[in-house]
């Protein structure tokens, strides 16, 4: 679901060590039957689900996205009063609820940055490319790349209800190429020593 980016964030080691714990628990739940196993696998099922909240609130972080942080920490408050199998139960179906949610923000917060570092990259190729040393067609075809670098990157909107990170991330990818292009046509323009 996620990238590899988080084996990187702080709280990883955290959410691996509560799941290792959380299948022993459920093992040993599964295994014994006695309702000291049942509270144990109880008792780590919610460092596991609380553990999993705080690797994704910082994956949001990451991406600069903090929209969620209330509803999430409101989450967890409501989860740490939590001590039956039902009651759990009932908080991880609210936070599975959620995901749906979550994924679009993080998706669109990719997309986001994706398309401000290519817009970076287009401010660059304009800043250093002149057309004057360029022949008649490489010219019109630096300046055609580069619009339609930019009109890929302005295809990429969020204002709808429904957009399909696929999509947009083609778009994206459109205009990569696109910059890609111009920038080897300004490099077999530029003179070298």
């Amino acid at each position: 679901m996620l990238p590899i980016l988080l084996f990187v964030l702080s709280t990883f080691p955290d959410y691996q060590m509560a799941s290792k714990q959380y299948l022993t628990a459920k093992n040993q739940y599964s295994q014994y039957r006695t309702s000291s196993t049942r509270q144990e696998a109880v008792n780590k099922t919610l460092t596991l689900l609380l553990s999993r909240n705080r690797l994704l609130l910082e994956y949001l972080h990451s991406l600069g996205e903090k929209t969620m942080d209330e509803e999430l920490t409101l989450w967890e408050q409501n989860i740490k009063n939590s001590d039956t199998v039902a009651e759990v139960n009932k908080v991880a179906l609210d936070w599975e609820a959620k995901l749906e949610r979550i994924t679009k923000l993080a998706n669109q917060a990719k997309l986001t940055i994706l398309k401000n570092n290519l817009q970076i990259l287009q401010d660059n190729l304009t800043n250093i490319g002149t057309t004057d040393k360029m022949t008649t067609g490489n010219a019109k075809l630096y300046l055609e790349k580069l619009q339609l670098a930019e009109a890929k990157r302005n295809l990429v909107v969020f204002d709808t209800n429904y957009w399909s990170y696929e999509n947009l991330l083609g778009y994206l990818k459109e205009s990569r190429d696109a910059l890609s292009s111009a920038s080897q046509i300004l490099y077999e323009a530029t003179t070298r020593p």
